[in-house]
């Protein structure tokens, strides 16, 4: 169920490590008998909140920090969404209604949109620095990308000459 806390911005922004990882999420909220209740909030709080159909949306926020290590894509992708309004990348990646329902066990509270910041402005997620073994090992990856395919190629190549 989704917490019921409002925070600012900058608050949320300052959770975005591999120990303590906060998103904004829009998240959906029925639009049953709490309509009017969800205006009002909307206006009193000033929680980003518009119509979808049957449904408000409204920017929640989302502690997702013991869920890094079971995430699919990793934490890179969810250490990658902090700071910002991660809605457009969640709806990107397609995810399962089990994965949406997921979510319900994260959520914390809503964001007061007063606090976001304009378009453009982002908070950056603190990320470790690529070290040299990790350079190295993209680069061999790549390399193998390459070679792989055409060493399938020239062996497939060789013995259907030498079989004939």
């Amino acid at each position: 169920m989704a917490g019921s806390k409002i925070y600012r911005f900058d608050e949320v922004a300052k959770h975005n490590d591999a120990e303590d990882c906060w998103l904004i999420v829009s998240g959906k909220v029925p639009n049953l008998a709490f309509r009017d209740h969800a205006i009002v909030a909307a206006f009193m709080n000033m929680v980003t909140c518009t119509l979808h159909g049957s449904f408000f949306s409204m920017l929640q926020v989302y502690d997702v920090s013991s869920y890094m290590t079971e995430h699919p894509g990793g934490r890179d992708v969810l250490l990658s969404a902090t700071g910002k309004d991660a809605t457009v990348e969640f709806e990107n990646v397609g995810h399962s209604s089990s994965g949406r329902e997921l979510m319900d066990n994260y959520c914390i509270g809503t964001i007061d949109s007063s606090t976001l910041p304009k378009d453009g402005d982002r908070v950056k997620p603190q990320q470790a620095p690529k070290g040299r073994a990790e350079k190295t090992s993209e680069f061999v990856m790549r390399i193998l990308q390459f070679i792989a395919p055409m060493m399938i190629l020239g062996f497939a190549f060789v013995v259907r000459h030498f079989t004939k």
